[in-house]
């Protein structure tokens, strides 16, 4: 996909949504979860998980005669983002909707 067909529907996080209100540091615009007015803006999250991927060698130990290690497998791995955009209204946010 070629960047500039989705870069005008991408816009940065709004000045006032990641400024602080008061004293406490919470941002002016709170997270989604926690909102329950479906028309409110809110900071959406969305969780993204690679559950197995093939990330290194396997080694087993050997026979107890030889006592040497030798490659038996692929070692497998699993990682996970977390992605945090913001909304204009709740309702838009995948996760709630």
């Amino acid at each position: 996909m070629d960047q500039s067909s989705y870069a005008s529907a991408v816009t940065p996080f709004p000045a006032h949504a990641l400024a602080s209100d008061s004293a406490d540091g919470k941002p002016a615009v709170g997270p989604c979860v926690s909102e329950t007015d479906h028309t409110k803006e809110c900071i959406c999250h969305m969780e993204v998980c690679v559950n197995w991927y093939p990330c290194g060698l396997k080694y087993c130990k050997g026979k107890p005669q030889g006592g040497l290690s030798y490659r038996c497998g692929i070692k497998t791995c699993h990682r996970c983002y977390r992605y945090h955009f913001y909304v204009r209204r709740r309702d838009a946010c995948p996760s709630y909707t």
